[in-house]
């Protein structure tokens, strides 16, 4: 039996995720419903702009190897934003058509009881705390990294330290080259202002990325869920299926079909993200070790800031591709576990062939290559903690 007022009310208090995705999405012109084309070329110029002059830092800097490496660590997410947000928009209208899908779904009606909500909300509640959970960090760690620098110069200037001869208290928290020099206050306070667009577009592309492929995993998984419980429910009626057995094909295509479509939007970005994480997470725990040495406080928390960001994201995008895998194979299971035998012929094959589609679990996968899971994890982590040994090894020689 089905509680409509009640259910309706936690349905729609579960639709929050919608929204909070299409607030960040819209915030930089790719909420793929409503795309502005005009918000989006005034952000990505500006990235690319931002981009250029670190490039250029990048090259000045090429004698200088530990301000080189300092330059790339910031350079390389830098240019992981960039191709997240180009990603999107290429993948714009394929994200769209899941979107428009899912908002069809989305209502009381698809349901059969309470109970079926309650195994769906499990999901979607994930999901908002998750959401939750995100926008607090990404938030935090932006407005910290920006400010640290800050913070720093104004305790220059309350212990009366200020020397406008010393150009090394005028840090910027981005390492960018300047077509002047920064050698007063005001100078470095409207280049402070200058930069204060990245952090925003910083923080709403990793959110619009993330709650987007949240939102979307999270619904499959929990449709999936509710399917697995009907494929169940078919053995104690095996000679009066046919027409639920064709509901709940029908569905569980639909469900393997959205789920490739997510999985072949964010292909490409999980790849590039795959391919940096490695060499991102050993130079940070490089560039950490050097700043203890050096007794550089506020550049040890900004590094650790950051790596704890890179293995938060390598940890959620592996644990939101096993929820999709482990629920896509339940569902497999599900209908090998209902008796099919005893079904008529035609439901049997259909059964069959339903079971041989199954295995192929959906998941998020780094282009061609590799599925993410906690196997991912735990390689890219042995493999991170390697390569920092080796480099500590040269620490000491050097010493």
């Amino acid at each position: 039996m089905i509680n409509i007022s009640q259910d309706r009310k936690r349905l729609q208090e579960g639709f929050k995720i919608y929204t909070w995705t299409k607030i960040t999405t819209r915030s930089i012109g790719l909420w793929p419903l409503t795309p502005n084309h005009y918000l989006f070329d005034v952000c990505i110029f500006y990235l690319t702009v931002i981009m250029l002059l670190q490039c250029t830092y990048l090259y000045k800097s090429l004698k200088d190897v530990d301000k080189f490496i300092d330059i790339l660590t910031e350079n390389i997410a830098f240019v992981y934003i960039y191709m997240t947000m180009v990603m999107l928009r290429v993948n714009n209208r394929q994200l769209g058509r899941v979107i428009v899908q899912v908002v069809t779904d989305y209502n009381i009606n698809d349901f059969r009881d309470s109970d079926e909500i309650d195994v769906f909300m499990q999901f979607i509640n994930r999901a908002r705390l998750l959401m939750k959970g995100l926008i607090i960090y990404y938030g935090t760690i932006e407005v910290l990294w920006y400010l640290l620098p800050l913070m720093d110069f104004c305790k220059y200037i309350s212990d009366n330290m200020m020397d406008e001869n010393n150009k090394t208290m005028f840090v910027l928290p981005y390492e960018v080259w300047l077509f002047y020099e920064i050698d007063s206050k005001p100078s470095y306070y409207f280049t402070y202002l200058l930069l204060l667009p990245v952090p925003f577009i910083v923080l709403v592309a990793n959110m619009a990325t993330d709650c987007c492929l949240i939102f979307l995993v999270f619904y499959i998984s929990g449709k999936m869920a509710v399917l697995t419980m009907r494929i169940d429910a078919l053995k104690n009626h095996p000679h009066n299926c046919r027409n639920e057995l064709g509901k709940i094909i029908a569905e569980h295509g639909k469900l393997l079909g959205m789920g490739d479509e997510v999985r072949n939007a964010y292909s490409l970005l999980l790849l590039v993200y795959f391919l940096v994480v490695n060499f991102i997470l050993c130079i940070l725990g490089y560039q950490i070790l050097i700043s203890f040495m050096t007794n550089n406080m506020v550049e040890v928390v900004q590094y650790i800031i950051y790596f704890i960001e890179i293995y938060f994201m390598l940890g959620l995008y592996c644990m939101i591709s096993e929820h999709l895998t482990s629920e896509s194979l339940k569902c497999g299971e599900a209908f090998y576990q209902c008796h099919w035998y005893n079904f008529p012929v035609d439901c049997s094959k259909n059964i069959i062939l339903s079971i041989a589609r199954s295995q192929k679990p959906l998941g998020l996968k780094a282009g061609k290559f590799t599925t993410f899971s906690s196997v991912t994890l735990t390689d890219v982590s042995k493999t991170a903690a390697g390569y920092l040994s080796v480099l500590r090894n040269f620490m000491i020689v050097d010493d």
